[in-house]
């Protein structure tokens, strides 16, 4: 049986949602426009920059990678990476824009228990070198 989001998960999205808008910059999860044209979202932080998703190039769409929204307000990506984008190209719109998250239900860690909802991320664009 599918667990399906209830009180209880709504309110431990509330803690995640707060200690993930505490951090500061681009995070895993948010999303950037590409000089290219393309949408993506940031999947790896390397510390001087961010790894995206990885585009689909016959359609350009973003790729259905999974992000997990931990405890402390991080993000897990697993799925396909692409290019890293440098710190110095990462620019900030100041829009915001529903992403697609997930943790597993009211915390219990086990087979087929996600819960999946949608949760703020920033909007990011990325300027020429």
């Amino acid at each position: 049986m599918i667990p399906q989001f209830d009180a209880i998960n709504g309110t431990i999205l509330a803690e995640r949602t707060l200690k993930r808008s505490a951090r500061s910059g681009p995070r895993v999860g948010d999303f950037i426009h590409m000089v290219d044209g393309t949408l993506r979202r940031f999947a790896r932080n390397c510390g001087y920059g961010l790894q995206t998703t990885y585009r689909w190039h016959q359609t350009g769409e973003v790729s259905a990678g999974s992000f997990h929204l931990c405890e402390d307000g991080s993000v897990s990506y697993s799925g396909s990476l692409d290019e890293m984008i440098p710190l110095a190209q990462i620019e900030d719109t100041g829009e915001h824009r529903d992403g697609d998250f997930w943790f597993f239900h009211h915390g219990h860690w086990r087979a087929r228990n996600g819960v999946y909802f949608k949760a703020p991320c920033r909007v990011f664009r990325q300027i020429a070198a």
